[in-house]
């Protein structure tokens, strides 16, 4: 959902090149086709990321250690929580939102 919505809004704000930076290895790594995306609800969003880095030019990733990245991660998690509540995130919203 974080590279979604940030992709998403490197667009709005007209970048034609990104770089996406990440504290998911695995994610950078299924977005470049490296690794496949084998649960289904999952490759709904790396599907829709996909489509979204397509529209860019130029588009680099790098991996952060999630422990050179805590105050980050905890961000980005209140971020999410607060506009997309786990508890209200099943099959219907996640369809409605994109």
């Amino acid at each position: 959902m974080g590279a979604i919505l940030g992709l998403t809004a490197a667009k709005k704000l007209g970048a034609t090149e990104v770089h996406l930076i990440m504290d998911s290895e695995l994610v950078i790594k299924q977005l470049q086709w490296v690794y496949k995306v084998k649960d289904a609800g999952l490759k709904v969003l790396n599907q829709k990321a996909k489509s979204i880095i397509a529209e860019f030019k130029k588009v680099t990733y790098t991996a952060v250690l999630r422990e050179k990245n805590k105050h980050a991660d905890e961000l980005a998690n209140e971020a999410m929580d607060a506009q997309f509540p786990l508890h209200k995130m099943d099959e219907s919203l996640q369809v409605s939102l994109w």
